[in-house]
């Protein structure tokens, strides 16, 4: 496998072909990702919930994802390392831009932020500095208290085009990679075909140009009720191993077996 690159996901999106990313938070899952050849790994903010056993990811900071990257990027080579932004870090643009030095100089590739139309001058300020951008959409988790929990979104006819209208203003702005996350497969359906870049889903259907999971989710980890679109790899890869069960995620992500329609969300049509 060649080193993943943001020009690698340009040409999935130009062959309509598929990639497969996971979430990591330390350097042996990342060398079994590698080894599965998995495209992508998110050091996701996620860490808070299950790794620190919190109840949401508001509490993780900078130092945290500080720490998490340099493991992971200390485990692999080749995948794509993309970082989230945690909560609050991206409050002015010269906070945007110091949280987004510190995360790559930790050993990132990409940022990703949460958030719409907002984010287009932090996105245009990155670009001038050579850091890409992924937009993640639809669920946020950093505003569950805005949305009242974790919650599907964009079911509404007016909400499903204020999404897509934001998505394509942070393409003009410059995002390299946009990741939407529990919206309608019907609204993202269309949303991607408005779309010249790569697209990342979760519990987004089948339409996105990669798929994403959180690790714990692939290997059945699921200490509450599990989400509609994890799915335990790690029991069907035979005989049962986990970097079997990332080779299987990978291969159902590119044979359009991975996610099925009981993975995703029915919405309106557009």
């Amino acid at each position: 496998m060649n080193k993943i690159t943001i020009q690698t996901l340009e040409k999935h999106k130009n062959a309509n072909s598929k990639f497969a990313c996971i979430t990591a938070y330390d350097s042996t899952t990342a060398w079994a990702a590698e080894s599965a050849e998995i495209d992508l790994i998110l050091v996701g903010d996620t860490l808070g919930m299950v790794i620190q056993g919190k109840i949401d990811t508001l509490d993780v900071s900078i130092e945290d994802m500080e720490y998490h990257i340099r493991a992971v990027s200390r485990g692999c080579n080749k995948p794509m390392i993309m970082a989230d932004m945690p909560f609050m870090a991206a409050r002015t643009l010269d906070h945007a831009l110091d949280g987004a030095m510190r995360l790559m100089q930790a050993g990132a590739h990409i940022i990703k932020f949460e958030g719409g139309k907002w984010l287009s001058p932090i996105i245009i300020e990155l670009r001038k500095q050579g850091v890409p951008v992924c937009a993640h959409m639809g669920l946020t988790p950093q505003h569950i208290n805005s949305f009242g929990g974790f919650k599907v979104q964009a079911t509404r006819e007016e909400e499903a085009q204020l999404l897509i209208d934001e998505a394509k203003a942070l393409e003009l702005a410059g995002a390299s990679v946009i990741l939407l996350e529990c919206i309608p497969r019907s609204v993202t359906q269309t949303l991607v075909r408005s779309l010249n870049i790569p697209t990342i889903g979760i519990g987004a259907g089948s339409a996105p140009d990669g798929q994403i999971l959180v690790f714990q989710d692939l290997m059945g980890l699921y200490p509450n009720k599990p989400a509609r679109f994890a799915k335990n790899y790690l029991e069907l890869s035979e005989p049962p191993s986990i970097v079997g069960a990332l080779k299987l995620f990978k291969e159902e992500v590119e044979m359009h077996q991975y996610p099925e329609e009981k993975h995703s969300f029915k919405g309106v049509a557009l």
